[in-house]
């Protein structure tokens, strides 16, 4: 199962149900995903966050 969030400038992306709920990424929470190519969150920072 998968889920479409927004993420800023890049538009929607979607990600597995069960990451965005572990994140509890909402859909107007600023999160900046660092993606592989197929679009799977290697990593979830909040905007502003170092990594």
């Amino acid at each position: 199962m998968r889920s479409t969030v927004k993420v800023g400038a890049r538009g929607r992306i979607t990600i597995p149900k069960e990451l965005r709920l572990k994140i509890g990424l909402t859909g107007g929470a600023r999160y900046i995903w660092i993606l592989k190519e197929d679009g799977i969150a290697l990593k979830v920072l909040k905007r502003g966050q170092k990594e």
